[in-house]
């Protein structure tokens, strides 16, 4: 979610694998050799997110940085179905024909989409308060 609304954050060092890069799970900097080892370093972080009470996506949009390139990380399928999400919103007219059409899935992903999308106009408006 936050890669939709703040795409700058694309590490251009790391764009092919294998690179060096910081692993805040090994605490030191390590070779990634393929994006599975990103993805686990990503798990890690979400844990410590989860049992640190910090919003999750806002810590791992932050902490992506570090070691991997948003680019390797994003899937277009859910990038579209975020902006469905967005239109859905933005225009008041359903996904799905029904609550009863629209599968359950769909109706974490969108949980999760609000919350997210709560979390960063929160951060925005303390960024904005923290510049006066």
């Amino acid at each position: 979610m936050w890669f939709f609304y703040k795409s700058e954050n694309s590490n251009p060092y790391y764009k092919e694998f294998p690179y060096d890069a910081r692993s805040f799970s090994q605490k030191k900097t390590i070779k990634y050799q393929n994006i599975d080892e990103v993805v686990n370093e990503l798990v890690f972080l979400y844990d410590e997110a989860v049992q640190g009470g910090f919003p999750v996506g806002q810590a791992l949009f932050l902490q992506h940085g570090f070691f991997s390139n948003q680019k390797n990380l994003i899937n277009n399928n859910y990038m579209t179905e975020i902006y469905g999400m967005r239109y859905s919103q933005a225009s008041n007219t359903p996904p799905f024909k029904s609550l009863q059409e629209t599968p359950a899935e769909y109706i974490d992903r969108y949980t999760a989409y609000c919350e997210e999308v709560a979390s960063i106009r929160k951060k925005e408006r303390e960024d904005a308060a923290n510049k006066r």
